[in-house]
């Protein structure tokens, strides 16, 4: 959906003003953005904060920073609002008040692997990132839709 061409004039109509354009890119985007609060949310944290609190309050903060925003390439709105939604979810992870600190779905797991596997764990990630970095962000956008989303 975010490499609609439609997705860039609504993104400059939105940042314009124009509340309609804002509400069909939330439209367009809210089933990636929810899907990547789930696979964010840890069991933890999904027992005081909802899949869809976190894309509601996304959504408010992508409206209020919109003109903030810079178009990059054909993607860059969904992997902004996704940001968003990451900092959305830290924030209540790092809440006071809260008990102990509670780990995010892709964090270690409370029933933890060997220190050496963490640390293979971390390597594979390192280079994965750095596959990821040196594609084209068409390349990289495609990547990330099949294989780590689950998309066709």
């Amino acid at each position: 959906m975010s490499a609609d061409p439609g997705v860039r004039d609504l993104v400059e109509r939105a940042q314009a003003g124009d509340r309609s354009a804002f509400d069909r890119l939330a439209s367009l985007h809210r089933t990636r953005l929810r899907s990547v609060v789930e696979q964010r949310l840890g069991a933890e944290l999904r027992g005081r904060l909802t899949a869809d609190d976190v894309v509601q309050e996304t959504l408010l903060r992508a409206w209020r920073a919109l003109p903030r925003f810079e178009w990059r390439a054909a993607g860059s709105f969904q992997r902004w609002l996704n940001g968003i939604a990451v900092n959305v979810i830290l924030e209540e992870v790092k809440r006071p008040g809260q008990g102990r600190p509670i780990a995010l779905e892709d964090d270690i797991p409370a029933t933890a692997p060997s220190p050496s596997k963490a640390l293979q764990r971390e390597e594979r990630w390192a280079r994965l990132k750095k596959a990821l970095d040196a594609l084209t962000p068409d390349q990289r956008e495609a990547v990330i839709l099949v294989r780590i989303e689950g998309n066709s």
